[in-house]
C-alpha cells in the first residue's frame, strides 16, 4: 500500500509548507508578546499563587494571548513531553490524510522495541493511529515509526524538528530524538514548551487526540488511555478535572511534564505549563500546581478599561477657523488592559504629548496631534495615537485672504503683472529718452 506520509526530509509537501510556517510561527509569537487593544499583565506580587513543587510554571490566557504567571520559565530541563509534542506537529503537518492506510515496513519499524498496539511489520495503520498512540499513551515507538515515516530516519528528522522549534522561536529548546528520551541533550523550557502548545492548540487535528479519555486504534483491539488525569480516569480519579480540555502529559522518574488547556466558568480558556512535578506523599505536585494556577487566574484577573476613544483627553487651539477657536481631542481608540485585581487606580498614570499648542484650519476629524502613555506600576503597557474630535474649516476672512493669495500668486497673474510692469518700464524709459532730446532754451 502507498503510504501516506512522504519519505525523505525535503519533501514537496515541506518545501511548500515552509514560509505558511514562518509566517504562523512570526503571528504566534507576537500574540504572546503585544496585543494591541487588550494587554496581559505578568503578574510577581501580591496573591502569589502556590506552585511549590514544580521545577517551572508557566499561566497563559488563550482567550487574549495574555502571559498571566511564570516562574523559572526560561530555566532547562528535559524534553520529554516537549518532543513528543513536536513529533506530533511534524506528522500532522507533513501527512495528506490522516486515515489513509499504511503498510508498516521494517524500515519505519527501524528502532522500534516489540510490537506495541499492533505495530509491527506488515500490520496496516494510519497516521491517526499513530498519533493516538504518540499523544495519550507516551509511545516511544509510534515517535520513532513518525520519524521513519516523515524523513526517513530518526536522525534527519531530528534535523527537521530543530528547525521548526526555530521557526516557532523556541530558542532554548534542542531536541536530540523524536520520543525525548535516551540523551541528557535534549532540553526545553517551560516558555518554550507553551509556544509549542500554543501553536498546537490552533490545529484542530492534534486537539482532537489530545482531549480524548480513551480511544481504539485499527491496529489492535485493546483501548488506549490518556494519561493525562486532568482527563481521564482510567489511572487516577484524584486530578480529573471536567473543565480541561486537553493536551499532554508525561511522567518519569525525574518528574512530570503537564500541559493543560481549560475552558473555565469565567468564559476565559486558559493554558497551563508545568515542567519537572514531583510527586510528595502519592500527590502529584504538576496536577495541583496547574489546578491552583488555573483557579487563581479565574479569581484574581479581570478586564479594566483605561483609555476610552470616547473621552476627550485635552484640547487644542484652532487658528483661523471657522466658528470655533479649539477643538476636543480624543485617543484613537479604547485600551482595555486584563489585569490582577490588586491593581488600583493609583497604580495606573498617564502621560499625554501634544505636538503643538496650535492648529491651523483647515484640518479633517480624526487629525493626529499627539499620543498618550499608560504606565501600570511604572511599566509602560500602551501608547495610543491622540486625535482631533472634529474638523475645522477656514474662516470667511481666511477665506477670502487664502483666495486673493492665490489669486496673486497664480502664474498668469504673474506673467500679466510682469508684462505690464515691463511695459511701463519701457514708456517710463522712452520718456526719459525724448526728453535728453528735445533742445535746451
Amino acid at each position: 500500500m502507498t503510504p501516506a506520509i512522504k519519505s525523505g526530509r525535503h519533501t514537496d509537501m515541506h518545501k511548500k509548507k515552509w514560509r505558511l510556517r514562518a509566517v504562523c510561527a512570526v503571528l504566534l509569537i507576537v500574540s504572546m508578546i503585544f496585543s494591541p487593544v487588550v494587554l496581559g499583565y505578568a503578574c510577581y506580587a501580591a496573591a502569589r499563587p502556590d506552585d511549590s513543587g514544580a521545577g517551572a510554571v508557566y499561566l497563559y490566557c488563550l482567550s487574549n494571548a495574555s502571559v498571566l504567571y511564570s516562574r523559572d520559565a526560561q530555566k532547562e530541563f528535559p524534553a520529554s513531553s516537549s518532543a513528543k509534542m513536536m513529533t506530533a506537529l511534524l506528522t500532522i503537518e507533513n501527512t495528506g490524510d490522516l486515515l489513509e492506510k499504511i503498510e508498516l515496513t521494517e524500515q519505519m519499524l527501524e528502532g522500534c522495541s516489540g510490537s506495541e498496539y499492533g505495530f509491527s511489520v506488515g500490520a496496516v495503520a494510519t497516521a491517526e493511529d499513530l498519533l493516538k498512540a504518540l499523544i495519550l499513551a507516551n509511545s516511544d515507538n509510534a515517535a520513532k515509526i513518525c520519524a521513519n515515516l516523515i524523513s526517513g530516519s530518526r536522525e534527519e528528522f531530528v534535523v527537521l524538528m530543530n528547525e521548526r522549534a526555530k521557526e516557532l522561536s523556541m530558542n532554548n529548546t534542542k531536541y536530540t530524538t523524536p520520543h525525548g528520551y535516551d540523551t541528557d541533550d535534549a532540553v526545553t523550557t517551560a516558555e518554550d514548551t507553551a509556544k509549542l502548545s500554543v501553536f498546537l492548540h490552533g490545529m484542530t487535528a492534534f486537539m482532537n487526540i489530545a482531549s480524548l479519555p480513551y480511544t481504539s486504534l485499527t491496529t489492535s483491539d485493546e483501548l488506549i488511555y490518556t494519561r493525562n488525569n486532568f482527563i481521564g480516569k482510567w489511572y487516577s480519579l484524584k486530578y480529573y478535572d471536567s473543565d480541561v480540555t486537553g493536551m499532554h502529559a508525561c511522567t518519569t522518574e525525574s518528574g512530570t511534564t503537564l500541559v493543560a488547556t481549560a475552558d473555565k466558568s469565567d468564559g476565559y480558556s486558559y493554558l497551563c505549563v508545568v515542567l519537572d512535578g514531583k510527586t510528595v506523599l502519592s500527590e502529584n505536585k504538576a496536577y495541583t500546581v496547574a489546578s491552583s494556577l488555573i483557579d487563581w487566574a479565574v479569581g484574581n484577573f479581570g478586564y479594566r478599561e483605561l483609555v476610552s476613544s470616547g473621552r476627550p483627553v485635552t484640547s487644542v487651539k484652532v487658528n483661523n477657523a471657522d466658528k470655533t477657536d479649539s477643538v476636543p481631542v480624543f485617543p484613537s481608540h479604547d485600551v482595555v488592559l486584563y489585569l490582577p485585581d490588586y491593581i488600583s487606580d493609583d497604580d495606573i498614570k498617564y502621560e499625554y504629548n501634544v505636538y503643538s499648542d496650535e492648529l491651523d484650519a483647515p484640518f479633517s476629524k480624526g487629525t493626529e496631534v499627539g499620543e498618550i502613555t499608560v504606565y501600570c506600576e511604572g511599566r509602560t503597557v500602551a501608547t495610543v495615537s491622540l486625535v482631533t474630535g472634529a474638523g475645522a474649516s477656514l474662516s470667511k476672512s481666511a477665506r477670502l485672504t487664502e483666495s486673493l493669495i492665490s489669486f496673486l500668486t497664480h502664474p498668469a497673474v504673474i506673467i500679466i503683472a510682469l508684462a505690464a510692469l515691463t511695459f511701463a518700464l519701457l514708456r517710463v524709459v522712452g520718456y526719459i529718452r525724448k526728453k535728453r532730446r528735445l533742445p535746451k532754451k
